[in-house]
């Protein structure tokens, strides 16, 4: 049962995203190592062997995107993209939990930092490593590219095909929290706030129209226009 538009695969409350290739499917992050069967439960819906995996694109080396990265890269034998401000961190497994941008997830950054050690994971040196701040996707058979977009972390990245959809990590998520308390698809942890709005600003200049996030539904791209200006305005008072 072929595909022929992007799966959404749900990992607890983290997002896999599985793409159709000319050759294959590319995976976009893999989720946490505990819920990995739960990817592999989707592959088996549709019929697909973890085989058909020809590259997973890792958006960011936060814990819930890439804990299943070992599981899913030794039943697929698919080669592994990241960027190089984060690889060195990849290959040593080097936990990064990065500060929160509101009063509630300043603490709840710092208590994830004071247990970092539990979120360990085996080192993994990616395959290819993205050092362009944009990269054609088209020898990996998607019509597309890579957009480096930092903020979140120094070194995510997302996938924007030419068909308007864009894979953004967590640029920008859409989680319950993000609608209805925060009002704005601004991320409750970033590494660089001002990097964040600029990379906002790259991504409203392609040709996406919806997004989709690492956490939460997909959603409009006129929802991130409209949030980019009210937070700046915010950002200036």
């Amino acid at each position: 049962m072929p595909l022929h538009s992007p799966l959404l695969i749900r990992l607890g409350s983290a997002n896999a995203y599985l793409l159709p290739a000319r050759d294959g499917y590319v995976l976009i992050d893999t989720g946490d190592p505990g819920l990995t069967f739960l990817l592999f439960r989707a592959l088996e819906r549709y019929q697909i062997s973890p085989r058909e995996i020809r590259l997973i694109i890792i958006t960011h080396i936060h814990y819930d995107h890439i804990g299943g990265l070992w599981a899913v890269q030794a039943a697929s034998g698919a080669k592994v993209m990241a960027h190089e401000a984060e690889a060195a961190d990849l290959a040593a497994g080097r936990v990064v939990i990065p500060p929160g941008t509101y009063p509630i997830t300043r603490l709840l950054g710092g208590a994830g930092q004071r247990l970092s050690r539990f979120f360990r994971f085996p080192g993994y040196r990616a395959e290819y490593i993205v050092r362009d701040e944009e990269q054609s996707l088209h020898e990996f058979g998607l019509d597309g590219r890579l957009l480096y977009t930092p903020g979140h972390s120094p070194g995510s990245m997302s996938v924007v095909l030419d068909s308007g959809a864009a894979f953004v990590g967590d640029l920008c998520p859409n989680t319950w929290y993000n609608r209805f308390f925060l009002r704005t698809h601004f991320p409750p942890y970033a590494d660089d706030v001002a990097a964040v709005f600029r990379s906002w600003a790259r991504l409203l200049n392609t040709p996406a129209r919806k997004l989709y996030p690492g956490h939460g539904p997909p959603y409009s791209v006129d929802a991130l226009r409209r949030d980019r200006m009210l937070d700046e305005q915010k950002a200036r008072r």
